[in-house]
C-alpha cells in the first residue's frame, strides 16, 4: 500500500494518543481537586470524596500514560472513570451526543475509546515502559 512505511512510526504514534490523552486528563483533573464542590453538586452529593477520588484518578492516570509508566492499568481505570461519566450524561443528566449550548458525551466517548485503545495495544517503546 503506498502509506504502510508509516508503520515505522508506530511508537511515535502511540505516544502523541498517550501525550494527547494524558494532558486532556491532566486538564480535567486541575478543577476536580481545586474545587470538588463544583462536581460534587452534579452528581446530587455534598461529600468531596467522589470528585476528589475522581480528580485523583485523573491526575495520576493522565501523569501515568504521559510518562509510558503503568499505561495499561491507567488506560484501564480511565476507561472506566469516562464509563462512569457517559452513564450520567446519558442516563442521568440525559445530554445530548453533542450541542452548541453545552459540551455533549461526544468528548468523554472519545476519551472513553483512546483508553480502551491504550489498554489493548499498551503504550508502545517511547516512555517509562513500565
Amino acid at each position: 500500500m503506498a502509506l504502510d512505511f508509516l508503520s515505522m512510526y508506530n511508537d511515535m504514534g502511540i505516544f502523541l494518543l498517550r501525550f494527547a490523552v494524558g494532558f486532556i486528563f491532566l486538564y480535567h483533573s486541575i478543577p476536580k481537586l481545586q474545587k470538588p464542590g463544583n462536581l460534587a453538586k452534579g452528581l446530587g452529593t455534598e461529600s468531596m470524596f467522589i470528585p476528589t477520588s475522581i480528580g485523583f484518578l485523573e491526575f495520576s492516570g493522565g501523569m501515568a500514560i504521559i510518562t509510558g509508566a503503568f499505561v495499561r492499568y491507567a488506560s484501564f481505570v480511565l476507561a472506566f472513570v469516562m464509563l462512569v461519566a457517559l452513564f450520567y450524561k446519558i442516563s442521568k443528566w440525559k445530554t445530548p451526543f453533542s450541542s452548541h449550548e453545552k459540551t455533549g458525551w461526544e468528548f468523554d466517548f472519545i476519551l472513553f475509546f483512546a483508553s480502551i485503545f491504550l489498554l489493548v495495544n499498551g503504550g508502545g517503546s517511547i516512555g517509562l515502559g513500565i
